[in-house]
């Protein structure tokens, strides 16, 4: 029997602090389901203690998901284990993740408190956590620069105050395998009672190695890897979860382990987690880029066609490619539309949204030959866009570009219900539309990114836009999808705009 890995996603908490990710209640619900889908062990719902809404949404995710643990992560201080707990308390199966820093330059510099007192905080939590749930981690913040005499005892502590799994974290993204892999190794061997707690790692990508120092620790006693959909995180983003799944499940020969994940979920859970967010996935990213299961050399081709395992390590059709036909066209009815949302985990609460979505699904079936899941995660997402309250509108659009000749962006659209006319030049019909826009809304905002992605393969895919402005410290993403990419872009601009300004607040805002 091969020994149990847990995983641990933190899409929800670490991945949505990645600038302008943050996420409504609603669309972390949709994740949540989507990763209870995939099979993932513990889904870290968010930091309960980061916002009222954020709280809510732990809550909400509690209350809906039944197969996965949900986890809300909490400092080692009272106000933040209450507040997890009464996040957490819904839930079939629930845990509080509570974390202190370990290492002397944290302790030192922004605790501002002594070895002692981190203990004592650590163990105080710990004790108080286990008020409300069996089911507590403790993680040593900053483990990779920390003292391992002191890792020893602080580990040994929180084991004894009742502990069940014990988070070794690579805050920074400083380590390297060998070392990860040494390191995880000694304090199973150093601390008492190691065999009585899950031990668990969480690994940033500072220095591209996130993945790799994760299996590091893995192959030398680790149980459980917290990781993210696609890497999404804090800087540089964490270890990814189908890299991981996949390098274990690829390498039964080295890893002597294997997780319950349904890989066929892996690439709608990417897909899904990118279009909320506004973070495309790179071509060339392993397990769910466009190109990972492409080849282009001549050899390669060759090679493939005689013989798959010649070049290909894994099927696409395993972690979920090709999978993803929609079998709806612009004949069927409501009553197929509405199971195919259930079968992707989309639930619309009301009749009005159902047929607002329905509508939109019959016009892209209109201009679409082939329809995949993936347009119907966009187009739901969307329609959730439009379901707040919007601001700005678009009402229609008039683009000309013509070589040799400036390109003009002529632009209705609505302001809390007051149309307006825009007119702009620029350097394309995408800089064209965007002055457009800000001849008439003066937002002063800064442009900091803007991505292109298609949905979904062919000449006619829909194209979607993310938008990223930021505001007086503010950071939003935008997103619009469309068969017209400068459509697309006007709706991504707008609809980052609306979110500047909107009163709806972030479940975890980032200011």
């Amino acid at each position: 029997m091969k020994d149990r890995l847990f995983i641990f996603d933190t899409t929800l908490r670490d991945g949505e602090q990645s600038p302008g990710a943050s996420m409504t209640r609603d669309e972390k619900i949709r994740i949540a389901r989507q990763l209870e889908k995939l099979g993932v062990d513990v889904i870290e719902a968010g930091f309960a203690a980061a916002s009222p809404g954020d709280a809510e949404a732990i809550r909400t995710i509690a209350e809906t998901i039944q197969n996965s643990t949900v986890c809300s992560l909490a400092r080692a201080n009272e106000r933040d284990i209450h507040a997890a707990g009464g996040a957490i308390k819904p839930a079939k199966s629930g845990r509080i993740h509570t974390f202190i820093a370990t290492s002397p330059i944290h302790m030192e510099k922004k605790l501002r408190m002594q070895p002692d007192q981190v203990v004592e905080a650590a163990v105080k939590a710990v004790k108080l956590a286990l008020e409300y749930t069996d089911d507590v981690e403790f993680s040593a913040e900053d483990a990779v620069r920390s003292d391992m005499d002191f890792l020893v005892r602080i580990f040994d502590e929180v084991i004894k105050a009742g502990a069940k799994t014990i988070n070794v974290p690579d805050t920074v993204g400083y380590s390297i395998p060998a070392l990860w892999g040494e390191r995880m190794k000694q304090l199973i061997e150093r601390v008492p009672g190691s065999d009585k707690v899950v031990w668990s790692t969480h690994c940033h990508n500072d220095l591209g190695m996130a993945v790799a120092n994760s299996l590091a620790a893995v192959m030398n006693g680790a149980r459980q890897v917290e990781c993210t959909i696609n890497g999404l995180g804090e800087r540089a983003g964490n270890a990814s979860l189908e890299e991981i799944v996949m390098a274990v499940r690829t390498r039964k020969d080295v890893f002597h382990c294997d997780t319950r994940i349904d890989a066929t979920q892996i690439v709608p859970a990417s897909k899904l987690v990118s279009t909320i967010t506004g973070y495309p996935v790179q071509p060339n990213k392993a397990i769910v880029g466009a190109n990972a299961f492409a080849h282009e050399s001549g050899i390669h081709q060759d090679g493939v066609l005689k013989h798959r395992e010649t070049y290909e390590i894994m099927r696409a059709e395993d972690v979920g490619w090709n999978a993803n036909r929609l079998t709806l066209g612009k004949l069927s009815g409501r009553a197929a539309f509405k199971s195919k949302l259930a079968e992707l985990g989309i639930v619309l609460e009301t009749e009005e949204a159902l047929n607002a979505a329905f509508a939109r699904f019959k016009s892209l079936a209109d201009k679409k030959r082939e329809i995949f899941d993936e347009d119907l995660q966009a187009l739901v997402s969307d329609e959730g866009y439009a379901t707040e309250h919007e601001r700005f509108k678009l009402v229609s659009m008039k683009v000309c570009s013509e070589t040799g000749e400036t390109p003009l962006a002529q632009l209705v659209f609505t302001d809390d219900g007051a149309e307006w006319r825009a007119s702009g030049e620029g350097s394309g019909p995408v800089d064209a539309t965007f002055k457009a826009l800000e001849s008439v809304v003066h937002s002063g905002a800064d442009l900091l990114l803007y991505s292109v992605n298609n949905i979904t393969s062919g000449t006619d895919a829909q194209g979607e836009v993310t938008v990223r402005l930021a505001q007086d410290g503010r950071v939003v993403n935008g997103q619009g999808a469309d068969t017209d990419i400068v459509v697309a872009s006007a709706k991504a601009y707008l609809h980052a705009l609306n979110k500047l300004h909107s009163k709806r607040e972030r479940a975890h805002p980032q200011v």
